[in-house]
């Protein structure tokens, strides 16, 4: 696992889920029987990430931000 704070832009997180996403899942070997995944969690707090679908689409990425901030109001958190 991989855990960071990255600028709170749908750009930014377009580039971290297709960069990083592929980084993390090329094989690390030739030849290699067992692919690697990777699956990246957004969210405005550790305790409220939504995961973003590999490859999501710049509304999908609002889509989920938006889903995982009003969990976190609705909870009460700041």
């Amino acid at each position: 696992a991989i855990y960071g704070y990255a600028e709170n832009t749908i750009e930014t997180v377009e580039w971290l889920n297709e960069k990083l996403i592929e980084v993390m899942t090329e094989d690390f070997y030739e030849g290699q029987d067992i692919k690697l995944l990777a699956e990246l969690d957004i969210g405005p707090s550790w305790k409220y990430q939504h995961t973003l679908k590999n490859g999501a689409s710049r509304e999908e990425i609002k889509t989920t931000l938006k889903e995982a901030y009003e969990e976190s109001q609705g909870d009460g958190a700041r």
